[in-house]
């Protein structure tokens, strides 16, 4: 079935509300050829405008392949790697991710929710209630949107109330008051939203509330690691001490209850990583929350441009949500775990963690040298213009690290049943840091 994705659109609303610091909030990549540092990537042939031909997809599927289910020679894969002597990649200090616990991977396609109007407006409003915010704002004055069905004037959003009978979807309906922010994902529940709480503390008069969303107060990170290291730590927040553990449980309660809409069918979520910033005197937790499909973790990324290499490029989920208090998420902004997934190929083989490594080896420049970082299996999502705005979610070995020929990161993934690469760089070199 064919969809069209609004992820763009979003991007769209992040930038027309001045609410990015760096880059775009949906991740979306600059492409380009950099003849220094590109490599022989292998691209799918040519598919049928705004779709995937499955069909030539399994027909690039790889013959030497092994049952994902019970991967027992998993861990000394990665002993060999680190111990490999390749021309243009190394594995002696690389982290391997422990190998999810699953039978089988799919090749996924994702599907958007589209709101209508009325959701739209009423999950606004709940969410107003919620905070207790609803007596300081007048939605039919305040809730604008940002929409490519209507013209408009830059920085003059039209009325959503006034325009409803124009829309055909709830998708781009945002809200952001001295008081507090809340945008409608141009198709799949609430993308961003901040109840205004660190604004507040701060008496912040330069910037409006849509900037705690984006992390505008937590640039000055005193710690930060995963959760599960950090997790007993304890810090003065607004309400008094809370531990980086609890505050972790109040981010997963609140997602997995829904915003509004609960996680699809088949994902669960995570809460890997965490920086503990300082704003004024108080501390607050920024937890990066990832999504997983059956147990394996659907590609995180993080703020910040990068270059493209591949006619399918990565568009990785990226998603931050903070903790101030003891009330659980203060402001967030990222992907919404609803999006439903449709199946599109299933398989019980995969290509081994060796064999990618051989497969990526193969295919690197002599522009580059990579020291990898990290290793795991993923579902990466991918887009390409030759399927518009389709997002397709491949099972891939991700090797995250650094290009030490030009001290800049990359990120390099295999599918795990074609061999297929995708990849990209950022130039600073920590920029995959905590995803």
């Amino acid at each position: 079935m064919k969809t069209k994705n609004y992820r763009r659109t979003t991007l769209l609303i992040c930038l027309l509300t001045s609410l990015t610091t760096a880059c775009g909030c949906s991740g979306r990549r600059q492409t380009g050829q950099d003849p220094a540092s590109a490599a022989d990537a292998s691209i799918p042939p040519d598919e049928p405008s705004g779709s995937l031909d499955i069909t030539a997809y399994k027909s690039r599927l790889q013959n030497s392949r092994i049952p994902v289910s019970g991967y027992d020679s998993y861990e000394q894969d990665a002993r060999m790697l680190k111990n490999a002597d390749f021309p243009n990649i190394s594995f002696a200090d690389c982290r391997f991710e422990p190998f999810p616990d699953t039978d089988s991977l799919h090749v996924l396609l994702e599907h958007d929710r589209m709101m209508t109007m009325e959701e739209s407006w009423d999950t606004i409003a709940s969410w107003l209630e919620k905070t207790g915010l609803d007596s300081r704002t007048d939605m039919k004055k305040d809730v604008r949107v940002v929409t490519t069905e209507m013209d408009f004037a830059d920085g003059d959003y039209p009325n959503f109330y006034e325009n409803m009978s124009l829309l055909s979807h709830g998708g781009g309906a945002f809200l952001t008051t001295d008081s507090c922010h809340i945008q409608i994902g141009a198709a799949n529940g609430i993308y961003s939203m901040s109840d205004g709480k660190m604004e507040a503390y701060m008496k912040e008069t330069e910037h409006r509330t849509g900037y705690a969303a984006m992390g505008g107060y937590s640039d000055n990170v005193i710690k930060e690691g995963s959760v599960s290291s950090l997790g007993e730590l304890e810090y003065p927040l607004l309400s008094g001490k809370m531990s980086v553990a609890e505050g972790a449980r109040l981010v997963r309660e609140y997602f997995e209850a829904g915003t509004p809409y609960p996680p699809a069918e088949g994902i669960t979520l995570d809460i890997p990583y965490v920086r503990i910033f300082q704003f004024d005197d108080k501390y607050g937790y920024d937890y990066t929350v990832s999504r997983h499909y059956h147990n394996v973790p659907v590609a995180l990324s993080d703020y910040g441009g990068g270059m493209q290499y591949t006619e399918y490029h990565p568009v990785e989920d990226i998603k931050h949500a903070y903790v101030v208090d003891d009330n659980g998420v203060s402001a967030f902004c990222g992907t919404n775990a609803c999006i439903p997934m449709e199946t599109l190929y299933s398989d019980t083989d995969i290509i081994s963690l060796a064999d990618a490594a051989q497969i990526v080896s193969g295919y690197l420049s002599g522009g580059l040298m990579v020291n990898v970082q990290k290793t795991a299996l993923t579902y990466a999502p991918v887009m390409s213009e030759k399927t518009g705005d389709n997002i397709y979610l491949f099972p891939c070995w991700q090797f995250t690290g650094i290009n030490t020929v030009k001290n800049e990161a990359i990120r390099i993934y295999t599918d795990v049943f074609t061999g297929n690469i995708y990849f990209y760089t950022k130039n600073n070199a920590d920029g995959f840091r905590g995803t």
